[in-house]
């Protein structure tokens, strides 16, 4: 799992033995490790749980970097098309951000197809 930080694998743990996760007191990046993680191994009550959590979360919660994360996570997973509309939507109301976001940056430059096909999406949000 080298692709969760330590407090993310702790979480993971806590959650697996304890059924306890402290949804309250994680960061983004956690939230991310772990609804990462949840879907690759199929833990879905988790993945539930974090999806519901962040449902709950207000909109200003998320930085520009997790919101394109999410949804770049999200998009492709059933379970999650309330959370990857809920992206869709903040990434929509907030073009500026968006645009001087790091990770959208990264996008454009490695991934121009994908950035194309996010502008084409929120374009349609607008019709």
């Amino acid at each position: 799992m080298s692709d969760v930080s330590e407090e993310g694998v702790k979480a993971l743990l806590d959650y697996l033995y304890k059924w306890d996760v402290k949804v309250e007191e994680m960061t983004e990046q956690i939230f991310l490790e772990l609804l990462h993680t949840s879907h690759k191994y199929n833990i879905a009550t988790l993945e539930k749980l974090l999806v519901n959590t962040l449902l709950d979360k207000a909109d200003d919660w998320f930085n520009m970097n997790t919101v394109l994360e999410l949804y770049f996570l999200t998009v492709n997973i059933e379970t999650c098309d309330l959370l990857t509309d809920k992206m869709l939507s903040i990434l929509k109301r907030n073009p500026k951000q968006l645009r001087n976001a790091p990770v959208y940056q990264e996008l454009i430059a490695k991934h121009p197809s994908e950035a194309a096909e996010l502008v084409l999406k929120l374009l349609e949000l607008g019709s």
